[in-house]
């Protein structure tokens, strides 16, 4: 029986999700096509071919759309930072080429990101929603922290989840600088920027 029940719930959690990635797909062709400001919660409905009570339920507002979008396009990439923890052998390395990767992909839907990030801002201090909102790139740089601390490059006195805290803090700080005038720093420069910040700190250090 509980075998039984554990199939339905599976194939229930299955059609929601392709529920939700119908109304993703949906919702970003139109963004694309005639804007983000332009396109209304029933323009979704109607193309998505779901009633309005439903894409609220999924989603209250369009910017909740983007933020889900973000959270799978950073899921369909997780092959390509696996490949960073194998083809980079050290933290720095590691990093650098994750924050590129991330950069990247942020320079092809500016527009987009810049709508996740004020959204997922406004609810920066509930931690609940905030939670939801993530993107999962705390997740992939938890690991890269992780085997730094392992290989002893990253000090160990701070618990792991501080210190990606910051780091994805501090990320969301530099791809907002980045946004705002992104002829100044390019991918390369900006990832060993950020990584610079991150394990050397702002201090001179030739004068120490």
């Amino acid at each position: 029986m509980k075998h039984i029940q554990s199939s339905v719930l599976g194939l229930r959690e299955r059609k929601k999700h392709a529920t939700q990635l119908a109304i993703i797909k949906k919702a970003m062709d139109l963004f694309k096509s005639q804007g983000f400001q332009d396109t209304s919660m029933e323009q979704i409905a109607e193309q998505s071919n779901v009633a309005k009570a439903t894409l609220y339920k999924y989603f209250p507002v369009k910017e909740a759309i983007i933020a889900a979008h973000w959270q799978e396009e950073l899921k369909n990439s997780q092959d390509e930072f696996q490949k960073i923890l194998v083809k980079y052998s050290d933290t720095r390395s590691r990093l650098e080429a994750a924050y590129g990767f991330i950069i990247s992909h942020v320079m092809q839907s500016r527009e987009l990101y810049e709508i996740y990030i004020s959204y997922r801002l406004q609810h920066i201090t509930s931690p609940q929603i905030n939670k939801a909102l993530r993107s999962g790139v705390a997740e992939n740089i938890a690991t890269i922290i992780d085997a730094g601390q392992k290989s002893g490059e990253i000090r160990t006195d701070m618990p792991l989840e501080l210190l990606v805290s910051n780091l994805e803090l501090l990320s969301v700080i530099q791809a907002m600088v980045w946004l705002r005038y992104p002829d100044q720093f390019s991918v390369e420069a900006t990832s060993k920027m950020f990584t610079a910040l991150f394990l050397d700190g702002a201090a001179n250090h030739a004068k120490n």
